[in-house]
């Protein structure tokens, strides 16, 4: 289950991973979930015959309470040469660049 952007990548990363899945769930992005969700989503993965409940790390926080059948996958991003990790730390740092403070 996931409530990102593109659903269906984090479902292929998941299977890129090694994992048989079975089935999905898709919620709207930035989705809060309620119990009343997460026992929708535990009760499609029993009747698909899912063994566990995977969502993104993103996704894990927003679940209330403890919810220790379903399992939080962390994703990280490999660049291929260190200048383009070097171009996005870079553009990251601009785009959050706290201006300077004003004498007040």
């Amino acid at each position: 289950m996931t409530a990102i952007g593109n659903p269906e990548a984090f479902v292929t990363t998941c299977r890129e991973l090694g994992a048989n899945v079975v089935t999905s769930m898709f919620f709207p992005d930035h989705h809060h979930y309620t119990e009343s969700d997460l026992e929708h989503v535990r009760q499609h993965a029993q009747n698909s015959a899912a063994l566990r409940i995977l969502t993104t790390q993103k996704d894990f926080v927003k679940i209330p309470h403890s919810n220790e059948d379903i399992l939080a996958v962390r994703i990280t991003t490999q660049f291929e040469s260190a200048s383009g990790a070097q171009k996005v730390r870079d553009e990251l740092a601009a785009l959050t660049k706290i201006p300077p403070s004003l004498d007040c």
